[in-house]
């Protein structure tokens, strides 16, 4: 019996071993690379453009109405 504690004593304590510098790796963390960015350059300003007429709306009322018509709303 004292030959087979010692043995699975010994083979404990290798499993253990063998852990320990996996554990170890482990902890190190990322490794910080400081660079340059990976961002693109922004390109440089361009001048606005020119405000374009606004779309003409299908739903507006129109200005020539005749004063007879009905009105409707909801």
């Amino acid at each position: 019996m004292n030959r087979s504690f010692v043995i699975g004593l010994a083979s404990l304590s290798l499993a253990v071993a063998s852990l320990v510098p996996v554990y170890v790796h482990a902890q190190e963390g990322p490794q910080s690379q400081s660079g340059d960015s990976v961002a693109k350059p922004k390109k440089p300003t361009e001048a606005p453009q020119p405000e374009e007429q606004p779309i003409p709306s299908e739903y507006k009322k129109p200005k020539d109405i005749p004063a007879d018509t009905p009105t409707f709303r909801s």
